[in-house]
């Protein structure tokens, strides 16, 4: 469901992550408005706040802008919410939301994971 201004089009990160792994994270958004506005997203997977570099960009109408980060993996299955903000001369307004779920991947008999009981940012 896209927002007024803004719509994430796309989420790419994998369905699986072992624990301990870096799990990369693209955002890409698409601004629905007809003039150019500035865009930025933030994400939060279960407790962790990911700022995707606190960076905006001032986006052409219809142009899809991407937005990375990425987090290590904990011993647990996680969702990641993510939501973008367009920037109204004032402040920034939250416009659209999206969010996927990564699995926690199994190990290969034989392999064992190191232990890893919370998050850690990248």
């Amino acid at each position: 469901m896209a927002g007024a201004y803004t719509e994430i089009v796309e989420i790419v990160a994998p369905g699986s992550a072992r624990t301990g792994q870096r799990v990369d994270i693209e955002v890409r958004v698409k601004n629905l408005y007809g003039a150019p506005i500035y865009i930025t997203v933030t994400g939060i997977v279960d407790d962790l706040a990911l700022y995707f570099g606190s960076v905006y960009y001032s986006v052409a109408p219809g142009g899809i802008q991407s937005f990375y980060d990425a987090f290590y993996m904990p011993q647990r299955s996680v969702s990641l919410s993510v939501a973008s903000f367009y920037w109204t001369g004032a402040e920034w307004q939250r416009d659209d939301e999206r969010r996927v779920d990564i699995a926690l991947a199994e190990l290969a008999p034989g392999f064992s994971q190191f232990a890893i009981t919370d998050y850690v940012a990248v």
